[in-house]
């Protein structure tokens, strides 16, 4: 201890200095000080998963990325979107979307109309049943339903979608009641002139109720087993019928009591497809599919609450949030990984 003008300056041991400076750091610690090493990313949830979940979640916007179904895939992938009004003087309609129904056998394909993943109904009477169906193909025309048609698919199968309803009126004569549900199967499933209960009975089995216009309503389909499979669309392939092959899951979406011609449906869908051989195209697989160690119920079991994330706007915006931070963690292990590789 040593005095300089009435200042005490403690000086610290020389041996204290020493030992110090024989202190020595790790590699792997100075690593992790740079750079701290992220958790491991979720079980059952590789880049690829999430990069499929992602798509499902935002179908209207999302990267086409082979999804996690069973079987193999074609790398051939196309967003579809189709515009549908029920009509100028309906106030009470249904759509459906089924993928699955895309080309469901010989009797939906007659005079009367055609099976599709689009049917819808409506009616100018408030409460009444609904009594004429009508099919809608998809657009643009690449799913044509004869080989002869301009449609360049043979088969197809839905990997993401989503259907929104736009209210089109004033908000003076904003009015009705806008019901939704994810269903294990179809409502109906021809484009034939048959009697449905009123939209009010079967918004009731649905899942989902809002008031028509309050947002801009979307509501998103989920794949089922049923809807791994590639389906034929060409009417002189069709071998098979709606009873050898399992349904897939059908969003049904339903308005009723709404101001007379006020309401659009927008339907996105994203489909893989495998090219008609009948038609000179010019269009060669990539064969880009899926390289996931995941199924589709691994992808659905990250999802939780499945009504929340189909029907309601806060469920998707959820999911997009876990999938950006998964994706961030899976590439931060990658690049840690490929560092640490670097020094040993």
């Amino acid at each position: 201890m040593a005095k300089t003008r009435g200042v005490i300056i403690k000086r610290r041991p020389a041996v204290a200095v020493r030992s110090k400076l024989r202190k020595r750091t790790s590699l792997g610690r100075r690593l992790r000080a740079i750079n701290p090493v992220p958790r491991a990313p979720p079980i059952n949830r590789d880049e690829d998963a999430l990069k499929y979940l992602a798509l499902i979640s935002d179908p209207c916007n999302g990267e086409l990325v082979p999804p996690t179904y069973a079987g193999e895939g074609s790398g051939l992938f196309l967003r579809t979107k189709t515009m549908i009004s029920p009509g100028a003087s309906a106030v009470d309609s249904i759509l459906q979307f089924g993928p699955s129904q895309i080309n469901e056998n010989s009797q939906g394909q007659n005079a009367n109309g055609f099976g599709g993943p689009i049917l819808y109904a409506s009616s100018n009477s408030s409460g009444g049943g609904l009594s004429n169906v009508y099919g809608e193909s998809i657009a643009p025309t690449y799913f044509g339903f004869e080989p002869s048609s301009a449609g360049v698919a043979g088969a197809a199968r839905c990997i993401a979608a989503c259907v929104k309803v736009h209210y089109l009126g004033s908000e003076l004569n904003r009015a009705g009641i806008v019901y939704a549900g994810l269903l294990s199967s179809p409502i109906f499933t021809d484009a034939t002139s048959v009697t449905l209960s009123p939209v009010a009975t079967l918004g009731n089995a649905l899942g989902q109720i809002d008031r028509v216009g309050s947002r801009v309503h979307e509501y998103k389909w989920l794949p089922s087993f049923g809807d791994e499979q590639f389906i034929k669309l060409a009417q002189s392939d069709i071998t098979d019928t709606v009873q050898n092959r399992p349904d897939g899951n059908s969003l049904v979406v339903a308005v009723s009591g709404a101001y007379a011609g006020s309401i659009m449906y927008e339907v996105t869908a994203c489909w893989e497809y495998n090219v008609n051989v009948l038609d000179n195209v010019g269009i060669v697989s990539t064969m880009n599919v899926s390289r996931s160690a995941c199924t589709l119920n691994d992808v659905l079991r990250s999802i939780g609450d499945v009504g929340a994330f189909c029907l309601s706007p806060e469920g998707g915006k959820r999911i997009q949030g876990l999938v950006g931070g998964a994706l961030t963690t899976i590439r931060s292990a990658s690049k840690m990984a490929a560092a640490f590789a670097t020094v040993l």
